[in-house]
Parts: structure tokens; C-alpha cells; sequence
């Protein structure tokens, strides 16, 4: 799409959609937000904080609604009790893997406070969905 007909989002946006209706994964080249997502990873890993890492690598209750709100295109919009009521859950089961790796690296003593952790390439194997809600899955983040 060349820049006279649209922006630099909305030539992304259709970009990842189009590689959604194929089934295609997406890499950092395709969409700059996978290294910051990767960033945010290497830092928590670094700081083992994971209030931290919740509230700047997770959105916020408010960003859900609007995202939900913005996504439905005349479907009803569920209550908003509902929508922080599966925000909840979902958010608790990131926080947990979170505790889980942070309690693993206490474990063994790994300590990276001070490590030179790097975003080698942050990728998605497979996006799906719609313009409504994009899916990835099979996610790899490679630090050195």
C-alpha cells in the first residue's frame, strides 16, 4: 500500500491481517512491537519484579474495556463487571507463570541484575483472527 493511501498503522494493520488470513507467523521486522514486548521480558527477567513486569508488559483494566468496546462492531458489549471479571482471571494465570519462573530462578541461586540480556528476535509462529481480534500463538522470544 503505498504511503499516499494510507499510514504506517494502517498498512501494519493490514499486514498482519493479511498474514492472519494465511495462517503465516509474523517476526520483529513485521511488527517493532514484538521487541518491545521482548524488552519488557528481558528487563523483568533481569529485575525479577513481577509487579513491574505486570503493569508495563499486561494492559490495564481500563485498556481492556476499550479494546473489548472497540472490538465487538455491533455485537453487545458484555458488562463491564464480566470483562474485569476474565480480565482477573486471565491476568492471575500470567501472574502465576510469572511467580513460577521467578520462584524457579531463586531456586538455583540465577541472579541477572547485572547480566547484559539483548532481544535477539522476537517472533509469533502462527497469527490468526480477524480485524476485530488478531491471535498469536506459538511465541518465541530469544535473549542473549
Amino acid at each position: 500500500m503505498p504511503p499516499s493511501v494510507a499510514d504506517d498503522e494502517t498498512r501494519l494493520r493490514f499486514q498482519l491481517l493479511a498474514k492472519a488470513g494465511a495462517a503465516e507467523g509474523i517476526t520483529q521486522a513485521e511488527d517493532p512491537a514484538l521487541k518491545d514486548l521482548a524488552e519488557r521480558i528481558a528487563e523483568f527477567i533481569r529485575q525479577r519484579d513481577a509487579a513491574s513486569f505486570e503493569s508495563k508488559a499486561t494492559p490495564g483494566l481500563e485498556d481492556v474495556v476499550w479494546m473489548v468496546g472497540h472490538g465487538a462492531h455491533g455485537q453487545a458489549t458484555p458488562p463491564r463487571s464480566e470483562i474485569e471479571k476474565q480480565w482477573t482471571v486471565l491476568r492471575d494465570q500470567l501472574t502465576s507463570e510469572t511467580r513460577t519462573m521467578l520462584s524457579a530462578m531463586e531456586a538455583v541461586g540465577m541472579d541477572l541484575k547485572e547480566s547484559d540480556i539483548a532481544v535477539k528476535s522476537a517472533s509469533i509462529g502462527l497469527l490468526s483472527g480477524s480485524s476485530e481480534q488478531l491471535i498469536g500463538s506459538d511465541t518465541t522470544f530469544v535473549l542473549e
